[in-house]
């Protein structure tokens, strides 16, 4: 059997054959593999930190989820721009990297303001960090180099090298010493991080400069390549060009529109202030963007269009995929069989499953790529995005079926009376009742911890102070409905039989595993192969704002978790995949002629 090196080439040769891979990719690889580790270490322990920790309902702990998780990847647009313009690739690599050690050991103190302080730090080296380090794998290569889709998979698969080890170790800590030793742990994997790539720096800056590439590409610097020659090259005409033109205005349109639409509801008191930050920053730089695109000319404009255009459907993919930090670390916690044999699994371990698959499978994605290109058959990025889509949907689908097989589990406990307060309808998302009948209290489903811990806050209206109070210390309060507690603590027990076995978390994550193989690598490749030279790390930064509105959206969904039923909850992620699968499809060729034959 042939290795995953020897596919991708064995020496040194022409930029257009299979050739050996440089050695500063696999210093990068191990930089970004221990980044990684740190990045999703912490992100394992995050909402069970907040829900079982601080007694936090999944409401607001998806809402500090999505405020982290989207502005992690809304500030590489910052620290892309910054690259570009003035520190250059190393110097925000470090800068960025020495800001994430810092914030992930402050989490080690249980201080809400620190933690906050914590994430602030962590926002904000990622900016630096993520954006620049992708930009740098690309300039390990030639623009025409074959070996580039290939290289973002191998660096893939470091990602998920990091993110495999990360739950495993972080949350064996938090089981065993607790939260705050698990956050020291990717601490400690940020700062291995940042020695490998001090150590290694040199061998990168002599691989980039090897291939006739620049560490900065700033506006004082006059590097050519081939995309800055496409600026002369005719643009696509016909249904592509429309394409190109409805695409910059309505980006254009959007920066006047939304922030219109959201001032109105602030005005009218329908919305917080806080809701209208994300929603116009995003659509400020969409119009950015938009008067950008205006300024690009010729086929770099039809080029820097096809980024554009394929951002929605990457929103839509990553906003369902990366309920894996959220909705489905809950599902895991909650409703899942954790318990093989005498050992408890930490629900945690499930967020290693997708890294565990994508270690596994990207060899072999990495072959398939380069056998169809041998072989003439050069499957575009959009068609692989389209797959992705298709697969996360079935994803979805899976998830679906599991949260309908524990829907049909039926709990009943004696009860007398439900406190005249409690409304049951806005209790455990509508999944409780009561048969007066039988005098009995019935959940469909399990009673989730936070849901147990409302029912009793629902009867005690007069102790609003204990919001965040767990369900022991609710019910050593002196006014306690006690009929209402021992029911409610003898359903939280009975309905442990509605949990369902974590094959279904497996499945779930092996779609959708298939799904990010065929999107993700490919992505980060398209960005560096599509992008004019003078903008690489800005467009890099928003390739990545593509998650950060993927993560807002999909956290503000989050919020729902615990009102809607998780039937309904995993429905709407298959819908919105399968739409846009298919508008994706009519826009496949269009797109493929903006690309001007880009593989």
């Amino acid at each position: 059997m042939t290795t995953t090196t020897a596919i991708l080439g064995a020496k040194h040769g022409a930029p257009h054959t299979p050739e050996a891979h440089p050695k500063g990719l696999y210093v990068l690889f191990a930089t970004e593999m221990w980044e990684r580790f740190s990045y999703y270490g912490m992100r394992a322990l995050l909402v069970l930190y907040l829900i079982n920790y601080w007694q936090w309902q999944p409401s607001e702990a998806s809402s500090v989820y999505k405020w982290y998780t989207s502005l992690v990847f809304l500030t590489p647009l910052a620290g892309g721009f910054l690259a570009d313009r003035f520190l250059g690739l190393r110097t925000s690599i470090v800068i960025g990297a020495v800001l994430m050690a810092v914030g992930q050991f402050l989490l080690m103190f249980d201080q809400l303001p620190i933690f906050y302080l914590a994430l602030g730090f962590l926002v904000a080296g990622n900016g630096f960090f993520k954006p620049n380090i992708s930009t740098l794998v690309g300039k390990l290569y030639r623009a025409d180099d074959a070996r580039r889709d290939g290289a973002f998979t191998i660096f893939y698969m470091g990602i998920n090298l990091g993110a495999f080890f990360s739950p495993l170790i972080c949350a064996a800590l938090r089981v065993r010493y607790g939260f705050r030793y698990g956050f020291a742990a990717a601490g400690v994997g940020m700062l291995i991080g940042l020695v490998v790539f001090l150590l290694g720096q040199k061998r990168v800056i002599a691989d980039v400069h090897a291939v006739g590439n620049s560490m900065t590409l700033s506006s004082k610097h006059s590097a050519k390549s081939v995309e800055d020659a496409d600026d002369n090259v005719a643009p696509s005409g016909g249904f592509a060009g429309v394409v190109r033109t409805l695409l910059t205005a309505a980006m254009i349109a959007i920066a006047i529109v939304v922030p219109l639409h959201y001032g109105r509801l602030a005005y009218l008191g329908e919305a917080r202030l806080t809701g209208l930050i994300m929603p116009i920053a995003f659509a400020l730089v969409s119009g950015w963007m938009g008067l950008t695109l205006f300024k690009i000319r010729g086929a770099s404009r039809d080029k820097s269009t096809v980024i554009f255009a394929l951002f929605s459907f990457v929103v839509l993919f990553w906003m369902a995929f990366e309920q894996a930090g959220n909705s489905m670390t809950i599902w895991a916690d909650s409703h899942t069989i954790l318990n093989v044999g005498a050992f408890d699994i930490p629900a945690e371990w499930f967020q290693s499953v997708n890294a565990i698959f994508v270690f596994a499978l990207a060899p072999l994605f990495a072959i398939l790529w380069v056998w169809l290109v041998n072989r003439n058959v050069n499957i575009s990025t959009p068609m692989k995005m389209f797959i992705g889509l298709v697969m996360v949907a079935l994803s979805f689908l899976v998830m679906v079926g599991a949260a309908v097989v524990e829907n049909k589990t039926e709990s009943r406990v004696a009860l007398e009376a439900v406190p005249a307060q409690v409304d049951l309808s806005k209790l455990d998302a509508g999944r409780m009742s009561y048969d007066a009948s039988r005098r009995e209290l019935v959940v469909r489903g399990v009673l989730p911890k936070f849901a147990h811990a409302q029912a009793i806050r629902a009867a005690m209206p007069h102790n609003e102070h204990m919001e965040h109070a767990s369900v022991a210390e609710l019910e050593a309060v002196p006014d306690a409905p006690r009929q209402w507690c021992a029911a409610l603590g003898e359903m939280a027990k009975v309905s442990q039989a509605a949990k369902v076995s974590a094959l279904w978390l497996l499945f779930s994550y092996f779609l959708a595993t298939l799904g990010e193989l065929c999107l993700s690598p490919v992505g980060l490749s398209m960005v560096t192969k599509l992008a004019p030279a003078r903008f690489a790390s800005l467009f890099m930064g928003i390739w990545l704002l593509s998650s950060s509105v993927a993560q807002y959206v999909g956290g503000s969904i989050g919020e729902s978790w615990g009102r809607v039923a998780p039937v309904q909850y995993f429905s709407l992620f298959v819908w919105t995949s399968l739409i846009g699968a298919a508008v994706l499809a009519l826009l496949i060729s269009p797109l493929k002629k903006l690309m001007h034959n880009v593989r």
